[in-house]
């Protein structure tokens, strides 16, 4: 009965580390409304719903770190908090009175889903995340209703469109914010250096070429691909931290510098309601990522403490000898050692007389010739084996192992085993959520891509843009192409279904590794390397074009990121095991063993990757294995002595063009 308290001590300690202390509450004041009267003046006085209002976001981190009893105090400070600063940024009082109510509500309400248990609300799960989603989901929709309720009745303004923007702006901030309070203890990872600098450097980079004005729509993925390698690889805290970083510069950009050129022809509120579903996907994914991380290191460790456990071996145990002889008033002790003696202590009498359970065990085991088990009222083990002594007259020997440690060892195993197919059935249930998350993303962002592209054609077929706005427009054209196929990238990675037959034609090497060196020429020539195409133009390989290429493309992209500048590249034609090979050779710094060990996991980054801070998700490797794999080819990757790597695509067509 001593653990479940030793946890609920543990708990409770967590508990009031979390607690913010009343000293602290007057600087919170100041800083909910400082942050609410910037919102009010970001939007204007005269708005009646702000762009943004992070104030929602805080407010509920205050209110996860309130002492429960102190909670309604907690909610109070809240809407007076809201009161003061909508009167401050020139709202009246007939708004900023409802205003401050509906705040105290809307924090409540995440709270009354977040924390009906005693011991608070922790991010540790994906169940964990929906949970906060639907809390954030519930808070903002009341919250929307309420202030377009009131802002209808009180200014005559559209109740529909109020809904959906303060609808918008409340969620972005709860999913933005909240979690930051969520976090478990030791939430903040060991720090890789290296790489967290490295991310950090291009992701702030990033944002400027996606959010300023004349930046274009392609752009805008990009900061979204660091903030991926931020949840998959730093610590939860620094990823939720610059998720919150990217929304509020995209925001503040957008709204100070003006709109990019891919939302300018939108109005004010229609760029209000682009920039914050774009705020919204970036906490939704990051949440996701950072709890399936939870996960899956929590069921790495039942693992590995189940592996610990059952590597630490058997208690040697205590073997007791006796040596009995059966009378007709009882059994009488001839001999033991001490074991005996120790184990029978509760059972013999002054004159060696036995009697009790384990002598029953013992003329039950002679009897009936099989091996009795005795487990004692107040705990332990004893193994009981006994056998008749020929010819001695009723006297018999008898084997008593206290099988304590080996019996407790065995359930142990159970229990060990019972907890590892759990944590192999939890590994499996994040891989395909996560694989789910992947496709459900990719499928969502098709439908835009193929409008900017639809629109792009049009653009180039009219006849009344300048060259300077046509070479504009064919820009567009490509970095949406490439997006397109990034996207592919994606699904593929879900999907692992053969490529349909009427997709497979005869395509020559020479076409495969034309194409791709002409996709990645501009990259190469900005390196000043060398690309070198020596296949065999007589060499031809079925399959689908589309797979191939890519899987290619990935490879050849690959060779060129990783060559330093004066390096070469070889694309040439070999064979591996009878098999048509396109091999690509590159004078990079090669891959480690550990590196290559990993090569094809998703998002994995070697070492090499982080010293020559190369860009990239980690994703190339797996795609290609993966086309490959559903067109019977492989990837095989071969480190070179002295640096190098070769990268070669197998084939499933090993006959040559007659």
């Amino acid at each position: 009965m001593h653990i479940p308290l030793v946890h609920a001590d543990l708990a409770s300690a967590e508990q009031r580390q979390r607690i913010a202390p009343l000293w602290s509450w007057p600087l919170i004041a100041l800083v909910l409304v400082a942050v609410a009267y910037a919102s009010v003046l970001l939007s204007g006085p005269d708005a009646s719903v702000s762009l943004w209002w992070p104030a929602a976001g805080l407010g509920v981190c205050f209110a996860l770190r309130a002492e429960r009893r102190r909670l309604p105090a907690a909610l109070a400070v809240i809407g007076l908090c809201t009161l003061v600063a909508e009167l401050a940024g020139g709202r009246g009082a007939p708004l900023a009175v409802p205003y401050g109510l509906i705040s105290a509500v809307e924090v409540a309400v995440v709270i009354l889903v977040l924390r009906p248990g005693a011991q608070g609300f922790r991010l540790r799960t994906t169940r964990d995340a929906s949970r906060l989603v639907v809390a954030a989901l519930t808070a903002a929709l009341i919250t929307g209703a309420l202030i377009s309720t009131t802002t209808l009745l009180l200014k005559g303004t559209e109740f529909g469109q109020t809904l959906v923007n303060t609808f918008a702006a409340h969620l972005a901030a709860l999913l933005l914010i909240t979690p930051l309070a969520a976090l478990p203890p030791g939430s903040l990872d060991r720090l890789p250096r290296v790489e967290s600098l490295a991310q950090a450097t291009v992701l702030v980079a990033s944002i400027p070429l996606a959010f300023l004005p004349g930046s274009f729509l392609p752009l805008a993925t990009l900061p979204f691909a660091f903030i991926v390698w931020g949840a998959a690889r730093l610590p939860a805290a620094l990823a939720l931290g610059e998720a919150l970083f990217l929304a509020s510069a995209s925001l503040l950009l957008t709204a100070i510098l003006g709109p990019p050129s891919y939302i300018s022809i939108l109005d004010a509120r229609e760029m209000a309601l682009v920039i914050e579903a774009y705020m919204i996907t970036i906490a939704v994914f990051t949440i996701m990522l950072v709890t399936t991380r939870y996960e899956a290191r929590a069921a790495m460790a039942t693992a590995t403490s189940a592996s610990q456990l059952l590597s630490g071996g058997l208690v040697d145990s205590q073997v007791g000898l006796v040596i009995a002889q059966q009378e007709a008033d009882g059994i009488i002790i001839v001999w033991a050692n001490r074991s005996a003696f120790h184990m029978l202590n509760d059972e013999l009498s002054e004159d060696r007389t036995w009697s009790g359970p384990l002598a029953r065990n013992a003329v039950a085991s002679m009897t009936e010739h099989v091996q009795t088990v005795y487990e004692k009222p107040e705990g332990g083990v004893i193994s009981v084996l006994a056998h008749p002594i020929p010819d001695q007259g009723g006297r018999f020997s008898t084997q008593l192992v206290d099988v304590t440690a080996s019996v407790r060892m065995t359930r142990a195993r159970e229990a060990a085993e019972q907890a590892r197919a759990a944590a192999r059935t939890a590994l499996a249930e994040l891989e395909r959520q996560r694989d789910d998350l992947i496709a459900t993303t990719s499928h969502e962002l098709r439908t835009p891509i193929t409008s900017i592209a639809g629109y792009t054609e049009l653009l180039q077929e009219s006849d009344r843009l300048s060259a300077q706005e046509r070479s504009w427009v064919e820009i567009v054209g490509r970095n949406t192409e490439r997006l397109s196929e990034l996207v592919e990238d994606l699904l593929t990675l879900g999907n692992a279904s053969d490529a349909s037959a009427s997709d497979i034609r005869a395509v020559t090497l020479t076409e495969l590794a034309t194409r791709s060196v002409e996709a990645h020429r501009s990259a190469a020539e900005a390196k000043g390397l060398s690309l070198r195409v020596e296949t065999d133009p007589a060499l031809i390989v079925h399959g689908p074009a589309a797979d191939l290429r890519r899987a290619v493309g990935n490879l050849v992209a690959n060779a060129v990121t990783f060559t330093p500048p004066g390096g070469t590249v070889r694309i040439w034609s070999d064979t591996e095991d009878g098999r048509i090979a396109l091999r690509i050779t590159d004078t990079g710094p090669g891959m480690s063993p550990a590196t290559l060990a990993h090569a094809f996991d998703r998002f994995y980054r070697g070492a090499e990757a982080a010293i020559a801070n190369a860009p990239g998700t980690g994703l190339g490797l797996p795609i290609a294995e993966r086309l490959m794999a559903r067109n019977e080819g492989a990837i095989l990757l071969e480190s070179l002595p002295g640096g190098g790597l070769t990268a070669s695509v197998v084939f499933r067509d090993p006959t040559p063009a007659e």
